[in-house]
C-alpha cells in the first residue's frame, strides 16, 4: 500500500482554512479531524479512497502542501507515535502480534469519532494523543539581557551606579572598622558607594562614643570621623 499521497492544491486550501497549530488527521470516511478530535472537514468519497489505499494502521496526516503522509514502520520508538484502529479488539490484536512495537508513551486512536489511548507501560489509558516526541538538542545560549547584574555575595546589596535604568552593581551593605591605634581622626575606607551612611562608634566595652562626621572630606567610599581626643574602638557602618 502507498504511504503517501502527492501534493494537491485543493487539499492545500483546505489545510489553510484550518487552525495552523493543530495536526490534521484523515479518517476512513474521508473526514478530517484535528488534535482535539473535532471534525474540521466533512466525509468525502475521494479522500476515503485515498485512506483505503494507505497503510491501515498508520495515522494519515494532511500536510500544508495538500499531500497526505502516514506514520508507520520505524516510528514506534516511544512517545508520540500515533496509529488508528477501527475497534479496541483490532488494536489489542495488532499489538499482541507485534509486541516489539508496544512501548511506553505511544498513543493510538480508536473508532470514528476517535477515542484516544496512551500506553503507560502496563495498560492503555484514555486521554489525549501524545504528539510530543523526544527532546531535541539544547539551543545556543542567548545574549544577556538588561536587568539585575549577575554575581553578588551573601550580605551584599544591589545599588544604583547612576540615574540610568538598570545601571546597578552589587556592593557591600555594611562595613565594620577597627581602630586599634588611638586617634582623634578615623579615616574609614568602607567602599559602600554612598557618602551619607549610618555610623556608630564604640569602645572595647561596647560603650558608644560621640564623634563628628566631616562631610567636607568624606566621600562615597571614605568616611572621616573626628573625636575630641584620641580614641580606639570599632565603627559599624551601613
Amino acid at each position: 500500500m502507498n504511504s503517501s499521497q502527492p501534493p494537491d492544491a485543493e487539499r492545500a486550501k483546505l489545510y489553510e482554512s484550518m487552525s495552523p497549530q493543530a495536526s490534521k488527521f484523515l479518517m476512513a470516511n474521508g473526514s478530517i479531524i484535528d488534535g482535539s478530535m473535532a471534525v474540521v472537514a466533512p466525509p468525502d468519497p475521494e479522500r476515503a479512497a485515498m485512506y483505503a489505499s494507505m497503510s491501515p494502521q498508520a495515522a494519515k496526516f494532511l500536510m500544508p502542501d495538500g499531500s497526505i503522509t502516514s506514520e508507520s514502520g520505524g516510528g514506534f520508538g516511544g512517545g508520540g507515535t500515533v496509529m488508528w484502529f477501527a475497534a479496541l479488539g483490532e488494536r489489542d490484536a495488532y499489538f499482541a502480534a507485534n509486541p516489539d512495537r508496544l512501548r511506553q508513551g505511544i498513543s493510538v486512536g480508536v473508532g470514528n469519532p476517535v477515542a484516544a489511548y496512551t500506553y503507560d507501560g502496563t495498560a492503555w489509558l484514555p486521554g489525549a494523543l501524545a504528539f510530543k516526541g523526544g527532546d531535541g538538542a539544547d539551543g545556543q545560549r542567548g545574549e544577556a539581557g538588561i536587568g539585575i547584574p549577575v554575581g553578588g555575595l551573601p550580605g551584599q546589596a544591589l545599588r544604583k551606579k547612576s540615574l540610568a535604568d538598570f545601571d546597578a552593581e552589587w556592593r557591600d551593605a555594611a562595613y565594620m572598622h577597627t581602630q586599634t591605634t588611638p586617634s582623634a581622626v578615623w579615616n574609614i575606607q568602607h567602599n559602600l558607594g554612598k557618602k551619607y551612611v549610618n555610623a556608630v562608634a564604640a569602645d572595647s566595652s561596647g560603650i558608644r562614643m560621640v564623634g563628628w562626621i566631616n562631610d567636607e572630606i568624606s566621600t562615597d567610599n571614605l568616611l572621616v570621623i573626628e573625636f575630641s581626643e584620641p580614641l580606639a574602638g570599632t565603627a559599624y557602618i551601613n
